[in-house]
């Protein structure tokens, strides 16, 4: 009797074990499909269109057409959206690299010598045939400034990675081949009454970056500002300017880098040229920043790092003016990369207006400015750390999207 009660017992223990597992199963197969469907549900109604870790516009679904399904090019868009639009690509394209051995921190690449680099930058299929599109804005806003007898710079300013290349992991794929064929549209397509610095050429491969910065220090930024002086110099060939030792004081200190400050100073380096002040200041200046009066200093000597360091950050409007009628006036536009470039200017013009329209409300357009302050030389560059040409951002940049 006592053996067949405890066969019952097995029996009932075996059952039990199975319906646990049966519900187990069925609980594992719900969850899966429940989540196979929320990631399906989220990659069809993403909408993303700027991947800024790969630097290029994303792949969107197009409208839901039976009769195209069969036509191979509605099938390769599908599939190219279901790949851009997939949720946490970001992720998804770190770890890739990683398995590529690629050094990643965040979107900070970690190369020879402790220099910092971008995420790797990818563009589109149809980036070039957009680009060419953006190259006659920038004609559009050129010609009529040309016309004045303004002259118009475009300053072209590669990647640190498309420079720097001799501190690049193995494994990393320089921007530099995208730099060359943005180039080939550029004079292609670019009008030709405008004046067009390569800054590759001009910095052939030196250390002109801050190590754990994507800016450039300021010898490679007098390399570019003396590109801009010799252009001046064709019209004013009194025009000079001095050495940099000559005219200011050099202070290095160890740098606060953007790159590093995105992995939590990680990197530590030595310091490296980064303040300037001039030696003997022998004129006056007013300064207004968005249409008062400022404070902010032209040559900074605060927290150690590139935007106090020069012009004290970006500003949508900057006027700075000395009194001194007899010298040019000059006009930037961009972003932060200029602002170097703005500290160097001061010394030698009587008007330096800067011009960043990320933040600028006035509504004014370039050619307004122009007229406004009498410019003698508008200097563009469209760069951004993430791309030198980046599509999203060239219009604004040129103040058309005001």
């Amino acid at each position: 009797m006592m053996v067949k009660i405890m066969k019952n017992n097995k029996v009932t223990n075996e059952e039990k074990q199975k319906e646990i597992m049966k519900k187990v199963k069925i609980i594992f197969v719900i969850v899966f499909f429940a989540l196979i469907s929320a990631f399906g549900l989220k990659t069809l109604t993403n909408k993303k269109e700027i991947s800024w870790l790969e630097g290029r516009t994303l792949s969107q679904f197009p409208q839901l057409n039976s009769g195209s399904l069969f036509k191979a090019e509605y099938r390769d868009q599908i599939s190219a959206a279901f790949s851009d639009q997939i949720p946490f690509r970001n992720s998804l394209v770190k770890l890739y690299f990683l398995f590529q051995f690629q050094r990643y921190s965040g979107d900070v690449v970690e190369g020879k010598n402790d220099q910092l680099f971008a995420a790797i930058l990818q563009v589109a299929d149809d980036y070039y045939d957009i680009l060419t599109q953006k190259v006659k804005e920038i004609n559009s806003v050129a010609q009529p400034i040309n016309d004045l007898g303004v002259k118009f710079i475009l300053l072209s300013l590669p990647r640190k990675d498309a420079v720097m290349r001799q501190y690049l992991p193995s494994s990393y794929i320089s921007s530099a081949e995208i730099y060359a064929q943005q180039m080939a549209v550029l004079q292609e397509n670019l009008d030709p009454a405008v004046r067009l610095i390569d800054a590759q050429a001009v910095l052939k491969g030196g250390d002109y970056f801050f190590i754990t910065d994507h800016h450039l220090n300021i010898r490679g930024a007098d390399l570019l500002f003396r590109e801009i002086v010799k252009i001046v110099q064709e019209d004013h060939p009194e025009f000079v300017v001095a050495e940099l030792e000559d005219y200011y004081n050099i202070t290095a200190v160890i740098v606060n880098g953007s790159f590093n400050r995105q992995i939590g100073q990680k990197i530590i380096v030595g310091p490296e040229e980064l303040f300037i002040k001039p030696k003997n200041l022998d004129f006056s200046y007013i300064r207004q920043d968005n249409g008062k009066a400022s404070a902010y200093a032209v040559w900074g000597d605060g927290d150690y790092n590139y935007a106090a360091a020069f012009m004290g950050g970006d500003f949508g409007e900057t006027i700075i003016t000395t009194g001194r009628d007899g010298l040019p006036n000059i006009l930037f536009v961009g972003s932060s990369f200029l602002n170097v470039l703005e500290s160097l200017s001061v010394p030698w013009f009587n008007t330096m207006v800067s011009l960043d329209y990320r933040h600028n409300t006035s509504g004014q357009s370039i050619m307004d400015y122009v007229l406004k302050y009498d410019i003698d030389y508008v200097v563009f560059c469209p760069a951004q750390s993430t791309n030198p040409y980046p599509l999203d951002s060239i219009t604004n940049h040129l103040g058309l999207n005001k």
